[in-house]
């Protein structure tokens, strides 16, 4: 799955986030399916440093149909990359519908974090579900992508008159890669 999801932080003072992310999902069952996801969070502003949410989906399909409600659930835990003290665990239970591979669902976003109260959100699912026959699904089972996001540390020097200061150097970096394939096979 792929999707984007608007956060409104329902506290006051709470700012609102913007979450992408990806993850994969088995079907254990007909109607019910498991797996796991993480992405990038940021507020609407980018004011602040991104956090990256890993976390397990529970997911019950309420239906069979082309056009089906669905339930799910993930659990995880949101690391704050800039202050892991403000690092916490997520719940976020979600009701939607499914139309097809695409959906579109609302829920609750809890995050109880390591030091303080506990924060409310409402939160918009947008997605995409891959593994059907068209046109996007077959897009993807053909290529072959990677989603990053970390935090990277270095050295950087600077001479400032007879004496050397080594200054720490951080960068907190994000990068979709997709690689397509052009031709089926090379002979």
């Amino acid at each position: 799955f792929i999707e984007i999801q608007p956060v409104i932080g329902l506290d006051k003072g709470s700012e609102s986030s913007l979450e992408l992310a990806a993850g994969v999902t088995w079907k254990t069952h007909e109607n019910v399916s498991l797996g796991f996801g993480g992405g990038l969070l940021t507020s609407f502003k980018f004011k602040t440093w991104p956090s990256i949410p890993v976390f397990g989906r529970l997911e019950f399909d309420l239906g069979s149909d082309e056009i089906k409600p669905f339930a799910l659930l993930d659990l995880g835990y949101l690391f704050n990359i800039k202050d892991f003290d403000n690092s916490s665990i997520i719940i976020n239970p979600t009701v939607g519908v499914k139309i097809s591979n695409y959906y579109l669902g609302v829920g609750y976003m809890g995050h109880v974090p390591n030091k303080g109260n506990l924060q409310n959100n409402i939160n918009i699912k947008i997605g995409y579900q891959m593994g059907g026959d068209d046109a996007l699904s077959r897009f993807f089972k053909r290529s072959y992508g990677k989603v990053e996001a970390g935090y990277a540390f270095g050295n950087g020097k600077k001479n400032k008159g007879r004496r050397e200061i080594t200054k720490l150097g951080t960068e907190a970096f994000a990068r979709i890669i997709w690689m397509i394939p052009i031709l089926d096979s090379f002979e």
